[in-house]
């Protein structure tokens, strides 16, 4: 019993030291880092990216050739992995409504034909 009372007090103990060595705040910057620049960064937008896409992907799909193979268009370059996955469902999302839209006009064409 006394073997189990020391064995948790020790490994309490060892917690307490890591809990307090792992709480420690970073310390400031130095001071004479120099200011990051003032000059503009490149805006990237997750819509750009998609339009981008989206006409890649266009031009595939009246090429007859698969999107899949394309390469990453120059306004995804820099976006995150998410960002460009929501830029690929945006235009895969746009390509698939046209082309639900062409099929629905071709139903309606043959109905009127009939």
């Amino acid at each position: 019993m006394r073997t189990r009372h020391t064995l948790t007090a020790v490994t309490a103990a060892a917690l307490l030291a890591l809990t307090g060595c792992s709480s420690q705040s970073e310390p400031d910057a130095p001071a004479d880092k120099p200011p990051a620049s003032s000059s503009p960064t490149p805006t990237l937008s997750v819509s750009d990216c998609a339009d981008a896409v989206y006409e890649v992907d266009s031009a595939a799909r009246d090429a007859g050739t698969d999107p899949a193979d394309r390469l990453m268009p120059d306004p995804c370059v820099g976006l995150t992995a998410d960002q460009y996955m929501d830029a690929i469902m945006t235009a895969t999302q746009r390509l698939n409504q046209e082309a639900r839209d062409d099929l629905q006009d071709q139903i309606d064409e043959a109905a009127e034909d009939q």
